[in-house]
C-alpha cells in the first residue's frame, strides 16, 4: 500500500512538471554519460593526450550525442506511458 501511495504522490510531481521537460532531462541523463565515455575514451584510452584532437573526434561526439538523445527519448516517452497506465489505474482503484 505504501508503495502504491508513494508512486502516486512521485508521478504527481513530475506530471506537473510537464512531458516534454520529462523527456529532455531523461534524454540528457542517457546521453551525458555515453558522450562522457567516448570523449574520456578518446582523450587517454585512444591515443595519448598530448596528441588529441577534438576535430577529429567531432563527428564521433556528435553521432554519440544523437544517438543518445534519439534512445533516451524514446525509452522516456515509453516510461512516460507506462506511468501514465500505471498512475490512472492506481488512482481510480
Amino acid at each position: 500500500m505504501k508503495d502504491k501511495e508513494k508512486f502516486i504522490r512521485n508521478w504527481e510531481k513530475q506530471r506537473r512538471k510537464g512531458k516534454l521537460k520529462y523527456v529532455l532531462i531523461n534524454a540528457g541523463l542517457v546521453a551525458a554519460p555515453l558522450l562522457g565515455g567516448i570523449v574520456f575514451g578518446s582523450v587517454f584510452l585512444y591515443s595519448s593526450p598530448s596528441s588529441y584532437s577534438f576535430v577529429y573526434y567531432l563527428p564521433t561526439y556528435f553521432f554519440t550525442a544523437a544517438a543518445g538523445l534519439l534512445v533516451g527519448t524514446l525509452k522516456s516517452l515509453y516510461v512516460w506511458g507506462k506511468n501514465e497506465a500505471k498512475y490512472s489505474k492506481l488512482s481510480h482503484e
